[in-house]
Parts: structure tokens; C-alpha cells; sequence
């Protein structure tokens, strides 16, 4: 009878304990934040989705760098956070960490590269070595080349396809 009660104690505080009890949800974070820029000499504001669990852990996680769309923001990629929820959870990808930029854009675009135009921007330059450097210094990030993806829509598609080409050290 002993053995039974310590058995039921055990499993009672194990139910008690463990971080993620039946029926709730576990979810990621996205939070607003700036990266420092010398290319651009000003700072790169961008979300960053940060799985359930970051906070406790000391795990290094792969990065997901989203880039919108010609007329969006980095906002647009918040509504991605639930599906990256269930996915992770269902096991479906590896817990990771997601960066959304935003772009600075206009009617000369940027099309996530460095501008030539006299009003343009080196948007490139300041994704690719500004961002990518802050992300892997103050996330715990996996920082090589196998743990990078880059992926966008319409403008940012366009940037993700630019930058998986051009910069196959980095993704």
C-alpha cells in the first residue's frame, strides 16, 4: 500500500510540475524590437517570434527570417504565429525563431536590395550582415548557414529568392 501512495505522490507532482499540463495551449511570443544598423545608419525595427519555452531553456534554435511584401509591414507575417504554434507543436517543423524586418519601401521600391537611386537604401547590406549578426547575438540562435532559412511574399519573395542565392554563406 506504501509503494502505491509514493507512486500517486510521484505522478501527482510530476502532473503538478510539468511545464506544459494537458489542455494548455503552448505558445511562442512575437515582440517588437530595433536592430542597430551601420549600412543603413539607422535601426532596423522587426518582430521576432520566440517559441514556447525559449525563456526557460537553454536551446539554440534555427531562424526563420520572413520578409513581406511590397505595400506591407513587418505586422503583415504576425498572423503566421498561430500556424508556427500548431507546426511546432504537432511536430511538424523544429521549434524555431522567426524575424519579420521591416523593409523601408517606396515608389522606387527597394525590392530588398541595395539601392542605387540617390533616395534608396542598402537594404541588402543591412539585412544581410546588420540583421543576421544582432539576431545571432542576442537570440540563441544556431548561427550557421544550415540553420538559416529566408522566405517572403510578392516583394518579399522576391528579396527571400535574392538572398538565398547571393548569400549561400548565410542561408
Amino acid at each position: 500500500m506504501l509503494r502505491w501512495f509514493g507512486v500517486l505522490a510521484v505522478l501527482l507532482l510530476t502532473l503538478v510540475a510539468a511545464p506544459g499540463q494537458a489542455g494548455t495551449a503552448r505558445t511562442g511570443t512575437i515582440t517588437a524590437a530595433q536592430a542597430p544598423s551601420a549600412a543603413l545608419g539607422e535601426e532596423i525595427r522587426y518582430n521576432v517570434y520566440l517559441p514556447s519555452g525559449y525563456a526557460r531553456g537553454q536551446d539554440r534554435y534555427p531562424v526563420l527570417y520572413l520578409l513581406h511584401g511590397r505595400g506591407d509591414s513587418m505586422e503583415a507575417w504576425t498572423r503566421v504565429k498561430d500556424s508556427l504554434d500548431r507546426m511546432i507543436a504537432a511536430k511538424e517543423i523544429p521549434a524555431l525563431i522567426a524575424v519579420m524586418p521591416d523593409a523601408p519601401w517606396n515608389e522606387r521600391g527597394n525590392w530588398y536590395v541595395d539601392s542605387a537611386y540617390s533616395a534608396g537604401k542598402p537594404v541588402e547590406t543591412a539585412f544581410t550582415r546588420d540583421l543576421v549578426q544582432h539576431v545571432d547575438a542576442t537570440y540563441r540562435t544556431a548561427p550557421i548557414r544550415n540553420a538559416r532559412l529566408v522566405g517572403g511574399y510578392s516583394m518579399g519573395g522576391a528579396g527571400a529568392l535574392r538572398y538565398a542565392l547571393a548569400h549561400q554563406d548565410l542561408f
